[in-house]
C-alpha cells in the first residue's frame, strides 16, 4: 500500500504487472518454459559506504524466443540487469580520474561479488553496452516550449545502457533437486523428445564458459575476439535441427583468383553456406511456418552466419546435413561433440535467429539520399517521391477521420497505441486522463463522439497529422515502391558473372508503381546497406533471371556473384554474408541517372593503426595469461574492462554528418579525403571491442579539434528553428535541407490548412449549443421513469433537478411540462428527480 500511495502522489508509473500470458503459464501444467526471461533494472550506488549494485526486478516476461544458454541450462538460471550508463559514465569532455575510478570499481565489483536473489547465488559472466531509441511522451505538467509544441512531441532520443548477464551458480532447484522440485519448476524430461534434460547441477560461471567453447584450443587467439564469442550463446533464437556429428560437413571458402588487398585473396562467400533441403523443411515445421524458407540466419556451435538450401541438391532428399566454412566458424568445436554418444545436443543444434520472408516495399533514408544526389540523381526525383509519400499518408488519415470506427481502427495500428499492444506498456495518465493524443482520441471515440462534430477531438487529430509528417521528415524515410530489403547470399554455383545479381520472389512482388506482381527483377538496379557514408557504398549492378535451374529456387533473397576479386557485399560499406540485409531499388528515376564511383580501392588501403591502438598491448592473446592460477579472474576482469571502454562511435558518426554538411558546395563534398577517413574510422569503431582496439589519444584530440570548427548545425534536423535556415541559391544548398525545409514543411503546411478549412469549425454540439427543451418521450415502464442522459454540465433544466455532472443533450423539438421522460444516447444511466 505504501508503494501504491507513493506512486499515486508522485504520478510516477506503477511497476509493470505480470502479463496474463505469463500468469496462465505459471499456473498451468508446465509452470515454466524457456521463453520466459528474468530481467531487472539496476544502478551502481556510489554514495553508499561500499560500491554496490542496486537492483529492481521486473515481473517475468515472455520474449517469444530463448537462446542457446537458456535452452540448455534453463532460462531461470539467467538474469539480465539493464543499467543506465549515466550511473557510471561521464561525458568525454568531463573525463579524468573520476570516470576511470568509477569504471575500475565497477569491474572489481562485478568480478569479485555475487548477488543473492530468489534463493539463488548469481555471478555476472558477460556485459555489453548498447543504445536504445526511446520515444518521448509529452508530460502534461511540462510547460516548456518543446513540450507545448506538437511538432516536438514524439521525437525519439537515444539512451545508453549496460546489459549485465548473471548466471545462477547454485540455489533452490539446482544441484540435485528432488523430483517434486523439478515437477514444480517444470523441468522434468519431456518423454516425446530424445534430448536429455537441461543441465541443473551446480555450476560456476567458469564452467559455463568452458561448456560454451574450448578455450584450450584458442590460446593463440586474441582475447577480445574470444570474449565477444560469448554473445553467440545469448543470441535470441529458436532451436530447430539437431545434427548427427557426421552430418556437419566442414568445407572450404570460395576465394578470389587474385589478391587485391593486403596481398590476401578475398573470401567471396564470407559468412554463408548451404544445407540440405530436408533441413529447411524441418525448420519450417519447428517454427510453424506455412512455407519452407530459402535461407536462415542461425548459430551452430561455434559457427554463425546464413545457411540456405543447396541449389544443386535433390529437393526431395531425406538427407539432413549442413556445411560449415572457415569464415563461419568463430571457435573450434569440442572434441566430445564428434561422437554421437558423448555429444551435447545444444552444441550440435541449429538455433535460428531469422529466416527469409516475403519482401515488401521499403524506403530511402538520410544516409542514402546525399550519396544518390552526389552520384547524379536529380533533386526533382526526391521531391516527387517525398511529396507523393506525404500525400498518400495524409490522405489515408484524413479519409479514416470521416468515420469514428475507421479512425479507431487506424489508431490501434499506429503510433503509441500500436506500441502498447506490442510491448504491453501501461498508458500514462494524469488525473485519470491519458497523456498521449492517440489515447485521448480513442477514449473520446469509445464514448461515441463523432470526429467531425467534436472540435477538441479534431484538434488532437491535427496534432497527430503533424506528428506523422514530422516522423517522416525526421528520418526522411521516403517510400519507394520499387525497392525492398532482403538477406544477401553468395552464388554457390558460380554461374552469375561479376556485377550480376539475382532477385526472385516466391509469391511475386506487388510493385505499386505499375500495379503489377513481379516474379524476377531484370535490368539495372541499385544495391546498398546501412550504414552508408561513402560514394562507393551504393553500387549500380545488373539483375538477371538466372539460367541455372538450381539458382531459380533461391527466392526472397538476393544472390551476389562470387566471380571477380572483391565481393560485392564488401563494397557496400564493408558488408559480408553472415546476415547482412541489402537495400535493392529498381526505380528508373533513381537508377538511370546514377553513376558508380570507382574509388573503392582507395578506401580499402586505409590504415586503421593510424587512428586506433590496442586496449591492452601487453596481453592481447589468451596465451599471455593462460598459466596464471587466477586465469578466470583475469579473464572476466579483462572482458568487463574492454566492454566498458569509452565508445566514441556515436561522436564520430555525428562529426562525420556535420562535416559533410559544413563542407558541401554545388551538390558535391569539398573535402572527400576527410570524409573517407571519418567513414572508415566509424567502420573500425563498430567492431572495436571485438578487435581489442580503442581510439587513440591523438585521434581523439584530432576529432575534438575538428568538432570545434563545425559551427553550423544541420538545418534539416531543426526545421522549426528559422534562425539557422540556409539562404541563397536553392540549387547550391545541401540536398536534405532542400527536401525537409523546402518541400516537406510546405507540404505539411498545405495539409494543415486543408484540415483547418475542412474541420476547423467543428464544435462539440453537446457542450456548446444553447439549451433546448427536452422532447416528450413516454417510457414503456409507466410514470416517472429513469433517464439515460448524455454527460455534460449545467444548471437545473426545464424544471427538472439533474443529478450532478449530467444534463440532457439539446433537442430542437420538445413538449414542455412533461413528467414522463425516457431518453437514450448516453453511455450510462443517471437519475433525474422530478419536482
Amino acid at each position: 500500500m505504501k508503494l501504491f500511495r507513493q506512486q499515486l502522489l508522485t504520478e510516477k508509473p506503477m511497476p509493470a504487472p505480470l502479463s496474463e500470458e505469463v500468469w496462465l503459464m505459471l499456473n498451468g501444467p508446465t509452470p515454466w518454459t524457456n521463453d520466459i526471461e528474468l530481467t531487472g533494472t539496476g544502478s551502481f550506488n556510489q554514495k553508499a559506504k561500499e560500491f554496490k549494485l542496486d537492483i529492481r526486478l521486473n515481473p517475468p516476461s515472455i520474449k517469444g524466443k530463448g537462446n542457446k544458454f537458456a535452452y540448455r541450462f534453463g532460462s531461470d538460471r539467467f538474469l539480465t540487469i539493464k543499467i543506465p550508463t549515466t550511473s557510471f559514465r561521464v561525458k568525454p569532455k568531463d573525463g579524468g580520474p573520476v570516470e576511470t575510478e568509477i569504471r575500475s570499481q565497477m569491474v572489481r565489483w562485478l568480478v569479485a561479488n555475487e548477488i543473492r536473489l530468489l534463493s539463488r547465488c548469481w555471478r555476472c559472466f558477460f556485459i555489453k553496452t548498447r543504445s536504445q531509441k526511446k520515444r518521448k511522451e509529452t508530460d502534461r505538467e511540462d510547460t516548456s516550449p518543446e513540450a507545448l509544441n506538437p511538432e516536438k512531441t514524439g521525437a525519439s532520443t537515444s539512451e545508453g545502457f549496460l546489459w549485465a548477464y548473471f548466471f545462477a551458480e547454485s540455489g533452490i532447484g539446482l544441484g540435485e533437486p528432488s523430483y517434486l522440485e523439478k515437477e514444480q519448476l517444470g523441468f522434468l524430461k519431456d518423454p516425446t523428445t530424445s534430448r536429455d534434460e537441461m543441465i541443473r547441477t551446480d555450476m560456476s560461471r567458469d564452467d559455463l564458459i568452458r561448456w560454451h567453447m574450448p578455450l584450450d584450443k584458442h590460446m593463440n587467439s586474441t582475447f577480445s575476439k574470444i570474449w565477444s564469442r560469448i554473445s553467440l550463446g545469448l543470441s535470441t533464437s529458436t532451436p530447430t535441427v539437431t545434427f548427427h556429428p557426421d552430418k556437419v560437413i566442414y568445407v572450404e571458402d570460395i576465394l578470389s583468383p587474385e589478391s587485391k588487398v593486403d596481398n590476401k585473396r578475398s573470401v567471396m562467400n564470407d559468412g554463408c553456406s548451404v544445407c540440405s533441403p530436408k533441413v529447411m523443411r524441418i525448420i519450417r515445421e519447428k517454427l510453424g511456418l506455412e512455407e519452407t524458407p530459402t535461407a536462415v540466419q542461425a548459430r551452430l556451435g561455434g559457427a554463425k552466419g546464413i545457411w540456405f538450401v543447396d541449389p544443386t541438391a535433390d529437393r526431395y532428399s531425406e538427407d539432413v546435413s549442413i556445411s560449415v566454412t572457415p569464415s563461419q566458424l568463430k571457435f573450434e568445436p569440442h572434441d566430445i561433440d564428434s561422437d554421437e554418444d558423448t555429444m551435447d545436443w545444444a552444441r550440435l543444434t541449429l538455433f535460428v535467429l531469422h529466416y527469409s520472408k516475403e519482401p515488401s516495399p521499403t524506403s530511402l533514408n538520410l544516409q542514402f539520399i546525399p550519396i544518390l544526389a552526389t552520384q547524379g540523381v536529380p533533386f526533382e526525383t526526391f521531391k516527387e517521391l517525398l511529396e507523393k509519400h506525404l500525400e498518400e499518408d495524409l490522405e489515408q488519415l484524413l479519409s479514416v477521420a470521416q468515420d469514428r470506427i475507421s479512425l479507431r481502427s487506424w489508431l490501434s495500428n499506429h503510433g503509441v497505441m500500436s506500441d502498447r499492444q506490442i510491448y504491453g506498456d501501461i498508458p500514462r495518465q494524469s488525473s485519470g486522463t491519458p497523456q498521449s493524443n492517440e489515447e485521448q482520441i480513442s477514449m473520446l471515440l469509445d464514448a461515441r463522439f463523432e470526429p467531425l462534430k467534436c472540435g477538441f477531438l479534431m484538434d488532437k487529430l491535427n496534432m497527430i497529422v503533424k506528428q506523422q509528417c514530422n516522423d517522416i521528415l525526421d528520418g526522411l524515410r521516403i517510400r519507394v515502391p520499387s525497392s525492398t530489403i532482403v538477406f544477401c547470399i553468395a552464388d554457390p554455383t558460380g554461374t552469375l558473372e561479376e556485377g550480376e545479381i539475382s532477385l526472385q520472389f516466391s509469391k511475386g512482388f506487388l510493385d505499386t508503381t505499375i500495379q503489377t506482381r513481379l516474379d524476377c527483377i531484370e535490368g539495372e538496379v541499385l544495391v546498398a546497406r546501412n550504414p552508408a557514408h561513402l560514394r562507393t557504398d551504393i553500387q549500380k549492378v545488373r539483375a538477371v533471371c538466372p539460367s541455372h535451374s538450381g539458382l531459380r529456387r533461391l527466392k526472397d533473397v538476393v544472390v551476389f556473384s562470387t566471380k571477380g576479386n572483391i565481393p560485392l557485399a564488401d563494397m557496400l560499406s564493408g558488408g559480408d554474408y553472415d546476415g547482412d540485409k541489402i537495400w535493392i531499388c529498381w526505380d528508373n528515376r533513381l537508377v538511370k541517372p546514377f553513376k558508380n564511383d570507382r574509388s573503392f580501392m582507395a578506401s580499402k588501403i586505409w590504415k586503421a593503426d593510424r587512428w586506433v591502438e590496442p586496449i591492452d598491448p601487453k596481453s592481447r592473446f589468451l596465451r599471455d595469461f593462460a598459466q596464471d592460477p587466477s586465469f578466470f579472474q583475469m579473464f572476466f576482469t579483462r572482458g568487463f574492462t574492454s566492454s566498458l571502454t569509452q565508445d566514441y562511435l556515436g561522436m564520430c558518426t555525428d562529426i562525420l554528418t556535420r562535416y559533410r554538411y559544413n563542407n558541401h558546395a554545388n551538390g558535391k563534398d569539398t573535402n572527400y579525403m576527410t570524409i573517407m577517413n571519418l567513414a572508415n574510422l566509424c567502420g573500425v569503431l563498430v567492431d572495436a571491442p571485438k578487435q581489442g582496439v580503442q581510439l587513440s589519444a591523438a585521434s581523439l584530440t584530432k576529432l575534438m579539434e575538428l568538432n570545434k570548427k563545425l559551427d553550423r548545425k544541420p538545418a534539416y534536423k531543426y526545421p522549426k528553428d528559422r534562425n539557422i535556415h540556409p539562404t541563397g541559391n536553392p540549387e547550391e544548398l545541401f540536398i536534405l535541407d532542400r527536401l525537409v525545409i523546402g518541400v516537406g514543411i510546405n507540404k505539411v503546411a498545405e495539409k494543415d490548412a486543408r484540415i483547418r478549412d475542412s474541420h476547423g469549425q467543428a464544435r462539440d454540439m453537446d457542450g456548446f449549443a444553447p439549451y433546448q427543451p427536452v422532447p416528450r418521450i413516454r417510457s414503456s415502464g409507466g410514470q416517472g421513469s429513469f433517464s439515460r442522459l448524455a454527460p455534460c454540465t449545467g444548471p437545473t433544466y426545464q424544471g427538472f433537478t439533474r443529478a450532478p455532472g449530467y444534463l440532457a443533450p439539446p433537442y430542437p423539438a420538445a413538449t414542455q411540462g412533461s413528467r414522463d421522460v425516457q431518453l437514450s444516447g448516453g453511455s450510462r444511466g443517471d437519475l433525474y428527480n422530478f419536482p
